[in-house]
């Protein structure tokens, strides 16, 4: 993954569709797909090759790519020597958690890949109270 996927990732947390599969013949191993949603527009933004042979461990390896993304952007968006923090985060303030890729938001996404192999993170949008 490239610095600017894991930002696409980031900073539209609520405006992508990730999904795992498997191949139709017995025994396929499993792949997997994150795409960003904009305007009804798809544009994938990473997907892999069949490697996985189990869907649990392609679920893994989407979670570790989510906390890469993260981790990766949150360093870039806050270091005030960042070309990117400086269009993007002018003055490396503090990012508000509740419009990015979060902790709470990858658990959540996890959780819907275990019960059905593709989730929209548009429906995982928190109510305003």
């Amino acid at each position: 993954m490239n610095r600017h996927s894991a930002l696409v990732i980031f900073t539209n947390a609520y405006n992508i569709h990730l999904s795992v599969g498997q191949g139709s013949e017995e025994g396929s191993l499993f792949s997997f797909a994150i795409i960003h949603e904009k305007d009804k527009r798809y544009r994938p933004i990473l997907s892999s090759i069949p490697y996985f042979k189990t869907l649990e461990e392609a679920i893994e390896g989407i979670k570790g790519i989510l906390i890469l993304a993260k981790d990766t952007s949150t360093q870039m968006l806050t270091d005030p020597e960042n070309s990117v923090a400086e269009i993007i985060n002018p003055g490396s303030q503090e990012i508000d958690q509740s419009l990015v890729l979060n902790d709470d938001l990858i658990e959540k996404i996890i959780e819907e890949l275990k019960k059905n192999q593709s989730v929209d993170t548009s429906t995982l949008v928190p109510r305003r109270v």
